[in-house]
């Protein structure tokens, strides 16, 4: 799947280049990962789950290079990736009319609108795909993910409860969402 890189204005007046992640994103991308799991809970892995060496990333990002039905996106801001997004749709008949998305922003990127031009991205690559259905899925308790999956017109479907263990002990339910295409 190929994707036009698109310059847009954040809201505080940066300018950021949205584009699709190449094999030679590798090391930014696993940097991208380290510092994301640190700065939230909000996260699927904690930092020192973040193993995977540059020649696996490389080799992880050719592979969605070629696929016709997956792509991941990132923000990048003065040359370092400041967003990701991926969009993976199915490769088994039975499910090729649902996809899966998901998000990252660093933290010093947060509330600038970056999560937003991703996702919307998403969605008309979803829309490309001729996929019907676009699901996600957050971990209870992240406000900021939820409000913003809600204004693009995501709504919860389900939910796991207990599906996380949080750094403190407690556990948190999974929310699933879906927005109809």
């Amino acid at each position: 799947m190929k994707f036009e890189e698109k310059t847009f204005v954040l809201k505080n007046g940066q300018q950021a280049l949205l584009r699709q992640l190449q094999p030679t994103d590798a090391e930014k991308m696993l940097e991208f990962l380290r510092e994301t799991s640190r700065e939230s809970d909000f996260l699927l892995r904690y930092p020192e789950e973040n193993i995977m060496g540059i020649s696996e990333e490389v080799q992880f990002l050719e592979g969605i290079c070629q696929s016709d039905n997956k792509i991941m996106l990132a923000c990048v801001i003065d040359g370092s990736v400041a967003g990701n997004t991926s969009l993976r749709g199915n490769d088994f008949r039975k499910l090729r009319h649902r996809g899966e998305v998901s998000l990252g922003v660093r933290k010093a990127y947060w509330h600038l609108g970056i999560g937003r031009a991703m996702l919307t991205e998403a969605v008309a690559l979803a829309r490309n795909l001729g996929l019907q259905y676009l699901e996600l899925d957050y971990i209870d308790g992240n406000a900021r993910a939820k409000g913003l999956y809600e204004s693009l017109g995501f709504r919860e479907i389900a939910r796991i409860p207990q599906a996380y263990r949080q750094p403190d002990g407690t556990m948190a339910d999974s929310v699933l969402m879906r927005k109809c295409l």
